[in-house]
C-alpha cells in the first residue's frame, strides 16, 4: 500500500510540489543550490544519480569541515558551529569555540569514508590531509588526558583553540556518558579503517587509547544495581581514576541513569562488551534496568491500520543516533522494527502536509531578530508515539506570532529515513534544502519555519553532518567488522539486541506500508535566499 493512494488530496499536492520544482530547476545553474538540479521521482528510483546527489552534498558539506570554520587546524578538533549572515549566508567572525564528543563521533565516520577512497567524498578531502586530522585529534586527546587524568580518557564538553581542549566552564568538574558513547563508536570504525587500509601505527594509537577507556568506563560511570550514570562527577580532575573519586549529583535530573533505548544505548555496549564486570549477572543488571522503556507502541495511519514501533521519548530522529554507529541494521528484528518507526516518520509528515521531519535543534528566528536567539528546543517530534509531550510546550514568539516546535523542520530530521530508506530519504532531504535559504555556501541550514518565513542562520555538525554520513551509509559496516574480529563481540550484540527487542515486538504490524515521500513544499518567496548561493 502507498500512500498516494489512500490520500484524496496527496497526488494534487505533489503536482504542485512537483510545478515548484520544475519552475525553480529550469532556472538552476551548478550552485550551492543544487536541490533544484535533481528531478525528486528521479532521484528516489535511481541508485546512480542518488550517487550524485551524495557526492554533491559531500562536496558542499565538507566546506564546513575545513579548519577555521568546522574545525581548529592544530587540534584536529570539532567546533559545534558557526552562525551564518542572514543576507548572504558566508560565515560571521563569530564562532561556537566549544563542543563535544557527539560532534567528534561524526568527523570519525566521515574520515573513515576518506580513508577507504570512497569516490563520493575523494573531492573534498585525501587521504593525506585525513591522515594529519586524525593524528593531531589523538595527539589532542592525549595531552588533555595528561592534564585533567580525572575525566578518565573521557571528554566533557570543551573549549577547543589551538593550546588544545579544555573542558567548558559547566563541565570543569563533570563527564557526559551519552555523548562519549557516540564518540567511542567513532574512534572504533576509525581504528578499524585505519587497519584495513595499512595505517597499523596510528590505528594502534587508538586501539590504545580505546583500551583505556575500557578501562576506565566501569570506574567512572558505574553507580551499581544497572544503573549507568549519564553524567559522573569528580571529586579531583587531577587525580588517576578510583571508584571514590566520582559521585552521581543528587538530584541529578533526568535522565540521570543510561536507562533508554536510543542513543545512550551506544555507551551501555561499550561498557557491556569492553568493561570489566564481577559476573555475568551484574553486566545483565543494564539490560534489565533498560527494558521499561522498551515499549512497543502503534501509529496510527488515517485509513491504512496502524504501524507497530518502539516508543521514543519525544520520537525526534535525533534518538536514532545508535543506528548511525553501530551495525544494528545487520540484525533482523532490530532493523524491521527500526524501519517500521522510519516508515511511521515520513507517513506522518505526508499526511499531516509536513514538509520535512521533527529532531531536536536550533530554533528559526526571523530576519528582523538579529542577533538571533540560537534557542534549543529539544522536545520535537510525534506525540502520539512518545514519552513526553512535544506540541503545547516551549512556545516560541516570532513576529508577535506564537510558533510551537510543530512549525520547525530540520533537514538532518531525514538521517534515519535516509539509513532505512535511501531513495525516499534524500526526497524528503532534498524537500527541506529547497525552502528559502536552505542552502549555502557551507551546505545545508540549521532549519526552517514549514510557513517559510524564518530559517535559523547556523550551522552545527548535528545538523549537517548526520545527514552526510547517513548518506554515505553510516559507520555500522565497519563497527560490525569490529565486533566480528574481536571473540565473542558480535554473538553478544546479536543474541542481547535479538532477545531484548524480540521479547517485546512479538509482532509487527504496519510492514507491508510504503515509506511515504513529501506531499507538500516549504512556500518561496516570503523569505529571500542568502545572495551568495541563488537559483
Amino acid at each position: 500500500l502507498t500512500c498516494t493512494d489512500t490520500m484524496p488530496l496527496s497526488r494534487q499536492q505533489q503536482l504542485v510540489a512537483c510545478v515548484l520544482w520544475a519552475a525553480a530547476a529550469a532556472a538552476a545553474a551548478d550552485t550551492c543550490r543544487f536541490a533544484f538540479d535533481f528531478s525528486p521521482a528521479s532521484l528516489g528510483a535511481d541508485p546512480a544519480l542518488q550517487d550524485k546527489f551524495v557526492t554533491t552534498m559531500a562536496g558542499f558539506e565538507g566546506k564546513f569541515m575545513k579548519a577555521g570554520v568546522g574545525i581548529n587546524s592544530v587540534t584536529g578538533m570539532t567546533y559545534d558551529g558557526r552562525p551564518l549572515n542572514y543576507t548572504t549566508g558566508d560565515i560571521t567572525a563569530d564562532m561556537h569555540t566549544f563542543s563535544a564528543a557527539s560532534k567528534e563521533s561524526l568527523h570519525y565516520g566521515f574520515l573513515a569514508y576518506v580513508l577507504s577512497g570512497d569516490p563520493r567524498v575523494t573531492d573534498v578531502m585525501t587521504k593525506k590531509e585525513a591522515l594529519n586530522i586524525l593524528q593531531a585529534k589523538i595527539t589532542t586527546i592525549q595531552k588533555f588526558d595528561e592534564q585533567y587524568p580525572g575525566f578518565g580518557g573521557f571528554l566533557p564538553w570543551f573549549v577547543n583553540s589551538d593550546d588544545g581542549i579544555v573542558p567548558t566552564w559547566d563541565f570543569e568538574d563533570r563527564v557526559p556518558s551519552l555523548d562519549n558513547g557516540e564518540m567511542i563508536w567513532g574512534m572504533i570504525a576509525i581504528q578499524q579503517a585505519l587497519q584495513e587500509n595499512g595505517y597499523s601505527a596510528l590505528a594502534s594509537q587508538y586501539g590504545d587509547y580505546l583500551q583505556k577507556l575500557a578501562n576506565n568506563a566501569k570506574t567512572l560511570f558505574w553507580d551499581g544495581n544497572g544503573q549507568v550514570r549519564a553524567v559522573a562527577y569528580i571529586v579531583n580532575t587531577s587525580a588517576v581514576p578510583t571508584p571514590d573519586n566520582y559521585y552521581t549529583q543528587q538530584p541529578c535530573g533526568d535522565p540521570c541513569y543510561l536507562d533508554d533505548p536510543y542513543e545512550g544505548e551506544l555507551f551501555v555496549w561499550f561498557m557491556d562488551l569492553f568493561g570489566k564486570w564481577d559476573s555475568d549477572d551484574e553486566r545483565e543488571q543494564m539490560w534489565q534496568l533498560k527494558r521499561t522503556k522498551l515499549q512497543k507502541v502503534d501509529y496510527v495511519t488515517p485509513n491504512n491500520g496502524s504501524i507497530s514501533v518502539q516508543r521514543g521519548w519525544w520520537f525526534s530522529a535525533h534518538e536514532q543516533w545508535k543506528y548511525l554507529m553501530m551495525p544494528y541494521l545487520a540484525v533482523d528484528i532490530a532493523a524491521r522494527v527500526f524501519r517500521n518507526g522510519e516508515r511511521a516518520r515520513t507517513w506522518h509528515s505526508a499526511t499531516n502536509n509536513i514538509p520535512g521531519f521533527y529532531a531536536s535543534v536550533t530554533y528559526p528566528s526571523p530576519p528582523s531578530v538579529q542577533p538571533p536567539p540560537y534557542d534549543y528546543v529539544s522536545d520535537c517530534g510525534i506525540e502520539s508515539i512518545a514519552f513526553q509531550p512535544v506540541t503545547h510546550t516551549n512556545v516560541v514568539r516570532i513576529n508577535n506570532t506564537n510558533k510551537q516546535h510543530l512549525q520547525v523542520v530540520t533537514p538532518y530530521g531525514a538521517f534515519p529515513v535516509i539509513l532505512a530508506n535511501k531513495g525516499v530519504g534524500l526526497q524528503w532531504y532534498q524537500n527541506m534544502l529547497m525552502g528559502p535559504a536552505m542552502q549555502g555556501p557551507y551546505g545545508s541550514t540549521e532549519s526552517e519555519l514549514t510557513d517559510g518565513t524564518a530559517i535559523c542562520p547556523v550551522m552545527t555538525w548535528d545538523s549537517k553532518i548526520t545527514t552526510l554520513v547517513a548518506a554515505l551509509g553510516g559507520t555500522s559496516s565497519y563497527t560490525e567488522a569490529y565486533l566480528r574480529a574481536h571473540d565473542g563481540m558480535w554473538n553478544r550484540f546479536v543474541s542481547v539486541t535479538e532477545r531484548e527487542l524480540g521479547s517485546v515486538f512479538t509482532e509487527l504490524s504496519g510492514e507491508d506500508l510504503a515509506f511515504c515521500t513529501p506531499t507538500t513544499a516549504v512556500p518561496t518567496g516570503l523569505l529571500q535566499d542568502f545572495t551568495l548561493c541563488t537559483q
